[in-house]
């Protein structure tokens, strides 16, 4: 049974729960919180940011969707104020890895918040119940 808790950001007020069971925080670089599991072969990272420029979701998700260390998207959902996309990372010396990655606007589009995990695609099955509880407690920024 994993040990959850829940961290809600008080510069951005998006809320969500952080299994420390089995993560460590390993830092908090601006503004982005950072755990590790043990060995570090799995990464969560949870941040918040201003929408200064007035981008659409899909402009940031665009943006996040280049990012070097994504090897491929295979999976890529969006609603109205949100985006999940999810697939294959490249982390060095890890072998492959999975990632998950999920944003949410607030209401007024001003600030986002993303919370994204990557973990060996070997543990798919144990991370897959891990994934959907981080997803279903996420909450966007107020």
């Amino acid at each position: 049974m994993l040990d959850w808790g829940r961290y809600q950001s008080p510069d951005y007020g998006y809320r969500i729960d952080i299994p420390y069971s089995i993560y460590s925080p390993v830092g908090d670089a601006e503004g982005r919180l950072v755990f590790e599991r043990p060995d570090g072969r799995s990464r969560l990272t949870i941040y918040g940011e201003e929408n200064t420029d007035g981008r659409t979701l899909t402009q940031i998700a665009d943006e996040l969707a280049t990012s070097s260390s994504i090897a491929d998207i295979t999976y890529r959902r969006s609603g109205a104020s949100w985006v999940v996309l999810s697939g294959y990372f490249e982390a060095d010396g890890a072998g492959e890895q999975i990632f998950y990655l999920k944003l949410m606007l607030s209401a007024d589009r001003r600030r986002y918040a993303v919370f994204a995990i990557n973990y060996p695609a070997n543990e798919k099955a144990r991370f897959d119940p891990l994934v959907e509880r981080l997803e279903a407690s996420f909450r966007a920024p107020s």
